[in-house]
C-alpha cells in the first residue's frame, strides 16, 4: 500500500521557496566562484541544488560548490594594474640593415635578370622585407624614343607584368613553383588582399592603376616621350610571404625572367621596354651570437622550417565552342583552401599588343561546380546567370573558398 511519511502539511513555497532561498544565499559565492569559470557556473548552481535536495545547509553547500569550481581557474590581474613590471625586451635580433644587390649580368639585352645573396657572414635575411626596385622606360623596337601621344602603354602592376617567372633557389635547390604566370599572381593577390586605399597610394610605386582606359592613361602619361620612370615593390613568391628569418650560409639565388613586349605593353605595335636600372633591397639581420649557438646545435639534429602558404597557378585551354569543361585530378594529395578562377581570351594570355592580359571576362559561364572525392565542395555547384544579372552567390563565396573572376 502506498503510503507518505514527512510532515503532514507544508510550509513556505516548497520547491520554488527551497531555489529562491538557494539563490539569495549563494549569490555572493557564485559570483566569486562559479560565475568566474564561465560554462562551469551553470554546474556549480545545479550541484549546489542537488546537495541542498539532499539535506545539506544553503551556505555551506553554495560555499563548498564555488570554491571546487574556482580551483580550476587561475586568479589574474588586469594589466592596467601591473604597475610594477616592465614588458620583454627583444635581444635577440641585435640591429638590421637594407643592403641593395645589383643583377649578375647585363639588363639591357632583355635576357633574364640574376641576383646571388650569398650566405657567407652571421646574418640572416628578412625575406619578407625584400624589395624589388627598377627604372624603366619604353622605347621604339630600333631603341629611339618614342614622341608625345604615341599610343602605347603599361600594362596594369607594371613593375611585375615586366617578368613572366620567377625562380628562387636555395643552395643551388629550386623552391619556387616554374611556371610563366607570375604577373597572373601578383596581379590577382594585389587585386584581392589590397583595399580600395592602399591601391590608390601605394600600390601606386608598382605602377597599379585601375584597369580600365582612364587607368591606362595615367599608366602611360608617366612614359610619355620615353621618360625613365621607376617602381618599387615586394616580391610574389612564397617564401617572401613568411615571417622567419633564412639561416646564415644559406645562399639564395633569384632570377627574373622577362615577359614579352606583346605581354606587358598595351597599344600599337612596335614598342618595347628597356630597363636602366634594378636592384634588390635585401635586409640583412644580425642575431645574437646565443641565438646563433642554439640554431647550430638545432641543427645537427632536425632541419629547420619553413611554413608557408603556397601558391599555385595552373592554366587549361578550352577549345573555341566548347559549351562545357571537366578537368580532373586538378589538385592531387594536399587540398587548396581557395580557388580563384579566371577566365582571359587564349591570345591576351599569350600576349598581344592589342589586349590587356588582365581583361577577365565571365564568358557566360551558367554553371561551375568544385567536387572533392566526387563530393560538391565547399557547397552546391554555383548556378550563374549573367544576362538576367543573378550571379551573387559567386560574389558571396568569393569571400570563403571560390572566387570567380
Amino acid at each position: 500500500v502506498p503510503y507518505y511519511e514527512g510532515v503532514s502539511f507544508q510550509k513556505g513555497y516548497g520547491l520554488g521557496g527551497i531555489f529562491r532561498r538557494l539563490f539569495r544565499a549563494a549569490l555572493p559565492f557564485l559570483v566569486k566562484g562559479g560565475k568566474a569559470v564561465g560554462k562551469e557556473a551553470l554546474r556549480t548552481g545545479t550541484r549546489v541544488v542537488s546537495d541542498v535536495l539532499s539535506g545539506e545547509d544553503f551556505k555551506i553547500a553554495a560555499r563548498k560548490r564555488s570554491e571546487e569550481a574556482g580551483r580550476g581557474s587561475p586568479e589574474c590581474v588586469k594589466s592596467e594594474l601591473e604597475l610594477f613590471h616592465l614588458p620583454a625586451t627583444q635581444t635577440a635580433v641585435e640591429r638590421g640593415q637594407w643592403v641593395e644587390f645589383h643583377p649578375l649580368s647585363n639588363i639591357f639585352d632583355g635576357g633574364p635578370v640574376e641576383f646571388h645573396i650569398s650566405g657567407s657572414g652571421e646574418e640572416y635575411l628578412d625575406l619578407s622585407q625584400t624589395q624589388l626596385y627598377l627604372k624603366a622606360k619604353i622605347v621604339k623596337s630600333d631603341g629611339s624614343p618614342i614622341e608625345k601621344g604615341a599610343e602605347i602603354g603599361p600594362v596594369n602592376l607594371f613593375l611585375h607584368s615586366l617578368f613572366s617567372q620567377v625562380d628562387i633557389t636555395l643552395n643551388e635547390r629550386l623552391v619556387s613553383n616554374s611556371s610563366n604566370t607570375y604577373p597572373y599572381r601578383s596581379y590577382i593577390e594585389t587585386l584581392l588582399n589590397h583595399g580600395i586605399d592602399s591601391k590608390t597610394s601605394q600600390l601606386t610605386c608598382e605602377m597599379f592603376y585601375k584597369d580600365n582606359k582612364e587607368g591606362l592613361k595615367k599608366r602611360s602619361a608617366f612614359f610619355e616621350s620615353s621618360a625613365s620612370v621607376d617602381m618599387i615593390g615586394p616580391l610574389h613568391c612564397d617564401l617572401f610571404h613568411q615571417e622567419r628569418l633564412l639561416l646564415n650560409l644559406v645562399d639564395l639565388k633569384i632570377k627574373l625572367i622577362r615577359s614579352k613586349p606583346e605581354f606587358c605593353l598595351h597599344g600599337k605595335k612596335g614598342y618595347k621596354v628597356t630597363l636602366e636600372k634594378i636592384t634588390l633591397l635585401v635586409r640583412k639581420v644580425h642575431v645574437s651570437s646565443g641565438v646563433v649557438l642554439g640554431h647550430m646545435k638545432a641543427l645537427e639534429k632536425e632541419t629547420a622550417k619553413y611554413p608557408i602558404n603556397r601558391v599555385l597557378c595552373k592554366v587549361y585551354s578550352i577549345p573555341q565552342g566548347s559549351m562545357s569543361f571537366v578537368q580532373d585530378n586538378i589538385f592531387i594529395g594536399q587540398m587548396p583552401k581557395r580557388i580563384v578562377v579566371g577566365c582571359v581570351d587564349n591570345d591576351s594570355f599569350h600576349g598581344t599588343f592589342e589586349k590587356s592580359p588582365f581583361d577577365f571576362k565571365h564568358y557566360d559561364i551558367n554553371f561551375i561546380g568544385v567536387y572533392v572525392d566526387g563530393q560538391p565542395t565547399p557547397h552546391n555547384p554555383l548556378d550563374l546567370n549573367f544576362a538576367q544579372n543573378n550571379y551573387i552567390e559567386g560574389g558571396v563565396y568569393k569571400w570563403k573558398h571560390v572566387i570567380c573572376f
